[in-house]
Parts: C-alpha cells; sequence; structure tokens
C-alpha cells in the first residue's frame, strides 16, 4: 500500500503546496489525527479498537468518499 495509502510521512503545509490535490492540514477534522510528530500513520484512518467503523475499522464514515476528502482535492 505504500504508493496507494503511504504512512509514516509528514503532513504539513509543505507537502501541501508540493501536491496541489491535498488538503491543509490544519484543516483537518477531529476524527483524523496526525501523531506527535505531524505524520500520517494508519492509525490517523482506522481506529483498530472501534469496529463500529465498519469492516475497515474507519474513525468516520466514509460515505460519498467523506473520509478521503478530509486530506485529498479531487
Amino acid at each position: 500500500l505504500s504508493a496507494h495509502h503511504p504512512v509514516s510521512f509528514i503532513y504539513d503545509s509543505a507537502l501541501m503546496a508540493a501536491h496541489g490535490e491535498l488538503r491543509d492540514p490544519s484543516t483537518l477534522v477531529q476524527d483524523v489525527r496526525l501523531d506527535r510528530n505531524g505524520q500520517l500513520q494508519c492509525t490517523s484512518c482506522h481506529d483498530p479498537h472501534n469496529m463500529s467503523g465498519g469492516k475497515y475499522m474507519l474513525v468516520q464514515s466514509n460515505a460519498r468518499s467523506a473520509l478521503c476528502l478530509t486530506c485529498h482535492r479531487k
């Protein structure tokens, strides 16, 4: 998944500027969190302790790509 869903990278305004399809990380919704180093991790989108997010254990609903659109502008 490293090419499609990379993890352990710093998600900041410099990355947003370099990739025109990313949203400003300061606008992330409360459920989508970066780690203490400002890196995107699996747990930014997945909560392994909460099955209410469905079989993918998502931190919020992805209806109409809502979770994906938290970070991506398409």
